[in-house]
């Protein structure tokens, strides 16, 4: 008689360490789905706000495009609207892609896989822009110009107005550098996550 009730309670014990381990492991996988949401939650944040900023300066330059009255601010405008319009897009699409990576619904090697192939294409969108915003940043100075009435850009391109323009690119430049850069920290620091799960 113990000895068939040692083994009924052994049994029991058993049962209840396998349902804790089973409950601790998702618990686990939940604190990991979160922890690696929460690296890319900050900074969608912030670029959504920056969406929203892009959008609205793309409507005004759409509202007042008769006032673009040379070839080469119809150019710049249409360069700068589309600037607008598409690297925001592009940002939040791609930022979008690894933020939603479900952890934990497949194996841990197709996770892996889809995670690289979207911090690479995050980090590549993150590095077109980087250009692609000096570029976006010099084409929207003569149509902002022409937009608030000024003369023509090119008669008022004093020695005051380089020195001003050539600090504004410095500093686009460097803090693109610095966003890229924490854009790179954020996309390592999910993918260590991620790594996390293989133990």
């Amino acid at each position: 008689m113990e000895i068939e009730e040692l083994k009924s309670n052994w049994e029991a014990m058993s049962k209840r360490v396998e349902h804790l381990e089973i409950l601790n492991k998702k618990n686990i996988m939940e604190i990991t789905k979160q922890r690696y949401k929460n690296k890319f939650n900050h900074i969608f944040k912030y670029e959504f706000i920056g969406s929203v900023v892009c959008y609205i300066a793309a409507i005004v330059i759409m509202l007042n495009f008769n006032k673009l009255s040379t070839p080469l601010l119809i150019t710049c405008g249409i360069f700068v609207c589309l600037f607008l319009i598409v690297v925001p897009f592009l940002t939040i699409r791609n930022l979008n892609k690894i933020k939603t990576i479900r952890v934990g619904e497949s194996d841990y090697k197709t996770t892996l896989k889809r995670f690289e192939k979207a911090k690479r294409l995050m980090l590549k969108t993150q590095q077109l822009a980087i250009p692609a915003g000096i570029i976006g940043f010099l084409a929207s100075l003569p149509v902002f110009n022409a937009l608030i009435g000024n003369k023509d850009f090119i008669e008022n391109f004093d020695t005051s107005r380089i020195i001003s323009f050539t600090i504004a690119l410095i500093f686009m430049f460097l803090f693109s550098r610095w966003g890229y850069k924490k854009y790179e920290q954020i996309a390592d620091s999910a993918g260590n996550i991620l790594k996390d799960l293989e133990e």
